[in-house]
């Protein structure tokens, strides 16, 4: 950190983006000249304390959440959630469940599995409680003393399921969720289900899936911008989410003081639209796709 401090020393440097990991926010604040901006690339609750300078920017799961919850509860106001039992799981089904009552909605379900599973049938059968009632049909047959004619049945309390998962997890969970009956429950999620590997891969197991998203990393806009990635084997072709963080941080450089002085300004960005709250904590607002025939395809501004 001295040696960085000196060379801001010696080249003048008035700016700063970075750094990355959260752990070194504090130490390279508290040592910039004090009229060196900054610009952090993680959240830092101190920056509070000092508005004028000194701004961040970060892609937390828990931001994408808050949005997630927003974009779902038009739809309904009854909830399943599903999680995995992780420490991820554990964070962000908990902003999921704080930000939904918040809205108002009641969160009827929630259910955790393993991420080391891969077999999901008897998760969803207790999420819808399909076991429920084929307990009920076997009792009923134990009493009559014969076999019955049955079709289980799911219930029916239920208007919207948010699903946190990988996209391996929710390729797994989707189709269990459609043979199990539910087919017609909208089910929405954050950018964790599209994963930047193997982009325009067929992806029809996540068929009706709708998900907050970078449009830099869902969509083919700057054709020419890709293919020169792409054609000099860029790291950015392997890790696009970050390339488009890094572009959204170095561009909105010059808008940040008016941003600052316009809560209302917006900036289209490769991460999302971009905005300054009061706190000067960089907010971006998600696009929104739903997977139609395997392919993630952008909705409409009003659906």
């Amino acid at each position: 950190i001295e040696k960085l401090i000196s060379k801001i020393r010696e080249e003048k440097v008035d700016f700063v983006i970075g750094p990355l990991r959260k752990g070194l926010i504090s130490r390279i604040k508290t040592e910039l000249p004090e009229n060196v901006g900054m610009l952090a690339l993680n959240s830092d609750s101190s920056f509070t304390e000092e508005r004028d300078r000194f701004f961040q920017f970060a892609l937390t799961p828990e931001n994408e959440a808050i949005q997630v919850a927003q974009k779902a509860i038009k739809t309904g106001q009854r909830m399943l959630l599903i999680h995995p039992n992780s420490d991820w799981g554990a964070r962000i089904s908990q902003t999921y469940k704080e930000t939904w009552r918040e809205l108002g909605g009641v969160v009827v379900s929630e259910i955790s599995f393993d991420s080391n599973e891969s077999d999901y049938s008897n998760l969803i059968k207790r999420a819808l409680n399909i076991d429920h009632s084929i307990a009920r049909k076997n009792l009923i047959r134990t009493l009559l003393g014969t076999k019955l004619q049955f079709e289980y049945r799911r219930r029916d309390d239920i208007e919207i399921i948010v699903l946190a998962a990988n996209e391996a997890q929710a390729r797994q969970i989707l189709p269990q969720l459609r043979f199990h009956k539910a087919e017609n429950i909208p089910i929405f999620s954050s950018s964790h289900v599209f994963s930047d590997v193997n982009v325009g891969a067929n992806k029809k197991d996540l068929e009706g899936l709708i998900f907050g998203d970078a449009p830099w990393v869902t969509t083919e806009e700057d054709f020419f911008l890709r293919k020169i990635l792409k054609d000099t084997s860029h790291p950015a072709v392997d890790y696009p989410r970050l390339f488009a963080f890094g572009m959204d941080a170095y561009n909105i450089l010059p808008f940040l003081k008016k941003m600052d002085l316009s809560p209302t300004l917006r900036l289209p960005g490769a991460t999302g639209t971009l905005w300054v709250d009061l706190d000067n904590v960089i907010r971006r607002d998600l696009k929104w796709y739903r997977f139609k025939n395997g392919k993630a395809r952008r909705l409409s501004t009003r659906t």
